[in-house]
C-alpha cells in the first residue's frame, strides 16, 4: 500500500475525493439546515444532492456541450432550474 496516500502535507489533484470529502458535507449540512426550517421536502439529503446535481449538470450539458451556439439568457435558465428544483413543474 502506497505510504503517502493519506499524507495530508502531499497535495492532491482535484478530484472524486476532494468533493466526496469537501463538497458533499457542507452540501449535506445546508440540505438539512433548510429541511430543519421546512424549506426543503423531507426526502433523503443523498436523493436532493442527485436531484440538485443533475439539473445542474443537465444545464451546463445542454449549455456548452450539446446547445453551444444556442441563444441562451444564463440568468433566465439558471432562475427556471432553481424554480423547478424548488417547486417542481406542476403549474
Amino acid at each position: 500500500m502506497d505510504e503517502d496516500a493519506n499524507d495530508p502535507r502531499i497535495p492532491r489533484p482535484l478530484g472524486v475525493w476532494s468533493v466526496k470529502e469537501h463538497v458533499y458535507p457542507k452540501f449535506a449540512r445546508i440540505v438539512r439546515h433548510f429541511q430543519e426550517k421546512g424549506e426543503l421536502a423531507e426526502l433523503p439529503v443523498d436523493s436532493i444532492i442527485r436531484l440538485t446535481i443533475t439539473s445542474l449538470a443537465g444545464f451546463l450539458a445542454a449549455r456548452f456541450l450539446l446547445l453551444p451556439d444556442h441563444n441562451w439568457d444564463d440568468e433566465a435558465e439558471m432562475e427556471r432550474t432553481i424554480h423547478v428544483l424548488m417547486n417542481g413543474l406542476r403549474r
